[in-house]
């Protein structure tokens, strides 16, 4: 990106409250401005063509996700602890305690297909139920038992 003037107060604070959400006619009348709406709506179309304040929208806009991302971890461990909650609750409605497991099972893989690596002289059968109970006893370490 060409080189560009460093930004006016005035347009550092119309970046923050654009990304903010805030209507452009609205931010430049918190700026001070007391221009018709259709002089304020151009003055801010012309700001937005600015690269230093094309810059700094996507810079802000990226300092908001990273802010938002670090201001909502959850582990997957948590999650499956809400999910199992709403799965065993008996108030809640069938509807949203079958979504709940639904959810909980795509997440721990149980809609994917139980791959088995074939062993020669070993009864197919045999293979697969060792799969499938390799595969409950990891998911019962995954999930602990909630505590009322």
């Amino acid at each position: 990106m060409p080189s560009s003037t460093p930004l006016t107060a005035q347009q550092r604070l119309y970046c923050e409250l654009y990304v903010q959400g805030v209507d452009p006619i609205d931010i430049m009348r918190q700026i001070g401005s007391t221009a018709s709406e259709a002089a304020c709506s151009e003055r801010a179309r012309r700001w937005m063509l600015l690269p230093s304040v094309i810059q700094e929208i996507a810079t802000q806009q990226a300092l908001r996700q990273v802010q938002l991302a670090k201001s909502f971890v959850w582990e997957k461990t948590d999650m499956l602890k809400v999910l199992q909650r709403i799965a065993t609750n008996e108030d809640e409605r069938s509807k949203v305690r079958i979504d709940a497991i639904s959810q909980a099972s795509r997440m721990l893989g149980y809609d994917s297909p139980v791959k088995v690596d074939l062993e020669a002289g070993a009864s197919l059968l045999a293979q697969i139920r060792g799969a499938q109970e390799r595969r409950e006893k990891l998911a019962e370490s995954v999930i602990e038992p909630i505590e009322g």
